[in-house]
This record gives C-alpha cells, sequence and structure tokens, in this order.
C-alpha cells in the first residue's frame, strides 16, 4: 500500500478536524450550562447564559454570522467572558471559520489561548487555529485588532483607555462620563477580555463617586441636601451604570443598600416624612459607614411633626454614634424637647452642648 503523502494526509487532517468543530462546541457548551443551572447565579451570567443558548441554536442551525455575534455579546454581558471562561471567544472563532473569515477566526482563536492558557481543550484549539491559519493570505503574520475593528472604533477605545488611567470621573451630571464610553464601546462592538479589568474599574470609580457625594459636608451632620445640589438623579445614574456592569456579589448588596438609600431621600425630598424617617432606620442597617442615617430619620420625624419618634430615636442611636455625631444627636433631641414641652429636658442638653 502506498504511503499517503505528507501534503495530503495534513489537507485529511485538516478536514476532519474542521468536521469535528460543530458538535465539539455544542457539547461543550451543553456541559457548561448543565453545570450552571446547579447554583443560582447573578443577573449578568443569567443573561449571558440566555445570549449563549440563542447562540447555540444559531449555530446548529448554521447561521453562523448570528451565532458569532451572540457569542460576542455574551462576552460583553458578562465582560471579558470572565465567568464563561472564555468559551464565547472560543466559539465566536469557530463561527468565523465556517464563514470563511480566517483573520477572524485565528483572532478570537488567539484571544481564547491567551486568556486562559490551562484551558482544557487548549490542545485541539491550537489545532482548529492552525487549520484556520493555514488558510489565510499571511499565515506568518498574526491578525489584530485592526483587522477585527473600524478605526473609529480603535480610536474611541485609544480615548476611554485614556480616561481610565487618568482617573476621569466614571459619571457626570450630563450622563456622560468614562461609563458612557465604555457603553459606546461595547454598542459598536467592542469585544475583547480587557472589559472585566475596565468594568471593574468603572465600578470601584462609580462606588467612589457615590460615596463622596454622600459624604456630610464640613462642620455638618448631613451631606449638601439642598435642590441645587448635586443630587439624586445623578446618584440613581451612577447607580443605574453600576447595576449595568455586571457588579460581583459584595458590590450588588452595596448597590441594593445604596437603593434603599437614595429611595429615603427622594421620600424625604417630596415631603413624605414618616416613610423617609423609616426607610433612613431601614438603610442604616445595610450601610453602618453612613452614620447621619440616625439623625437624617429624626429629623425627617420632626418634619413630620412627629417630636416623639424623633427623640426616641436618637435616644436608641446615641450610645453606639461616633463622638463626631453625639453634638448634633443632642441638639437635635433638645429641639424635639422643646416641641414636647420638656423645656427643662431640653435647656440642660443646651447647657451641656454650650459649655
Amino acid at each position: 500500500m502506498n504511503a499517503i503523502p505528507h501534503t495530503a494526509l495534513r489537507a485529511l487532517l485538516l478536514i476532519v478536524l474542521a468536521l469535528a468543530i460543530p458538535a465539539q462546541a455544542a457539547a461543550q457548551d451543553d456541559k457548561a450550562a448543565a453545570e450552571e443551572a446547579k447554583e443560582e447565579a447573578p443577573m449578568h451570567v443569567k443573561e449571558s447564559n440566555a445570549a449563549l443558548e440563542r447562540a447555540r441554536e444559531a449555530y446548529n442551525d448554521e447561521k453562523y454570522e448570528q451565532a458569532a455575534s451572540l457569542f460576542l455579546l455574551a462576552s460583553q454581558i458578562d465582560p471579558g467572558a470572565e465567568h464563561h471562561k472564555g468559551t464565547p471567544y472560543r466559539n465566536a472563532a469557530r463561527c468565523h471559520f465556517w464563514l470563511g473569515q480566517y483573520d477572524k477566526a485565528v483572532y478570537w482563536y488567539d484571544v481564547y489561548l491567551r486568556g486562559w492558557p490551562d484551558a482544557t481543550d487548549k490542545a485541539d484549539i491550537k489545532d482548529e487555529r492552525a487549520s484556520a491559519n493555514d488558510r489565510r493570505n499571511s499565515p506568518s503574520q498574526a491578525p489584530g485588532p485592526a483587522d477585527i475593528y473600524d478605526r473609529s472604533l480603535l480610536e474611541l477605545v485609544d480615548t476611554l483607555k485614556l480616561r481610565l488611567e487618568s482617573g476621569a470621573p466614571a459619571y457626570t451630571a450630563d450622563g456622560g462620563g468614562t461609563t458612557r464610553l465604555y457603553r459606546r464601546a461595547i454598542e459598536l462592538g467592542y469585544s475583547d477580555p480587557v472589559l472585566s479589568q475596565w468594568s471593574a474599574t468603572l465600578r470601584s470609580k462609580l462606588l467612589d463617586e457615590l460615596q463622596t457625594r454622600w459624604k456630610p459636608r464640613q462642620s455638618s451632620p448631613l451631606p449638601d441636601i439642598s435642590p441645587n445640589a448635586e443630587g439624586l438623579d445623578v446618584s440613581r445614574g451612577r447607580l443605574a451604570n453600576l447595576r449595568s456592569l455586571a457588579p460581583r456579589s459584595s458590590q450588588m448588596d452595596l448597590v441594593v443598600a445604596y437603593q434603599r438609600f437614595l429611595n429615603a431621600w427622594g421620600e424625604y425630598f417630596n415631603e413624605k416624612y414618616e416613610d423617609a424617617a423609616e426607610s433612613f432606620l431601614d438603610a442604616a442597617q445595610v450601610m453602618p459607614g453612613m452614620t447621619y442615617l440616625p439623625y437624617a430619620s429624626a429629623l425627617a420625624h420632626l418634619r413630620s411633626g412627629n417630636p416623639e419618634a424623633a427623640v426616641a430615636t436618637l435616644q436608641s442611636a446615641v450610645p453606639g454614634a461616633p463622638d463626631a455625631m453625639k453634638p448634633y444627636y443632642d441638639l437635635l433631641r433638645a429641639e424635639a424637647l422643646m416641641l414636647l414641652g420638656r423645656h427643662k429636658d431640653a435647656a440642660q442638653l443646651y447647657l451641656e452642648r454650650g459649655r
């Protein structure tokens, strides 16, 4: 029996490899989906799973253009395909292989191999990459971002990188800021794994901006809550952007806490003082760093015409309050006592704080 020439043997192996790609992709993803179903997943993971399910259906129906877009969409919803360990990039590469878009196929194979060097299917993916690369016009030169993305998108990404490095505001009063650039990059199709790093940076920045905005003013127990101050709308915008950036479990707890906190201020500004008083105390239970919340609750009770509730709130809060807050608590309690007709008790507090 004559030996098969080397070139013919390699061509035969490439054909066999190519034919193995669809079933392999579906089988691996189905296993991942089954594992995922065993636990309660964060919202962004559930949403990326939904995109992956649609991508698998399109892939199995040989709708590779649609499948490639959906696989990359999953890598954006789960920024950088972090939770899914890069498998959306691997599968996008396979879609481009079948579309004959070998530069894009090799690019996404390289993204997967660089980002997940310990992947269990590493050897198979290297073979798949070689198959795609052999079909390229310039197999000796690896494709780069310029082969995948439009120039205008890459310019936007360069601007985004500069803003992230400079610590520019994540969210501004006009709805702009670095987060807006990040969202725009995704809308235009940017899907690389660096999204994971950028989203983490922006989440931290948005939290920092929220915390800075709601710190008490100097020589005051409360932040600036005048109607003209940067207030609820901007903070709600920051919170909405934070929620969209796939927060981790600990950050999600803060998102929920800040939502309660902002709801309380919303009730306060709308003169729903009794509701605000209760909401401030609810928020205080999950935001121990906001030491002025019992004061805000008592103030809301006073505004509602309920000085007795204000006194009770302050009396329960003072023992654990930081020293810096105690003078403010005592003075507000004195005001409530005056309204209750307990002038002697109020005078005693005024005298103690006047010394």
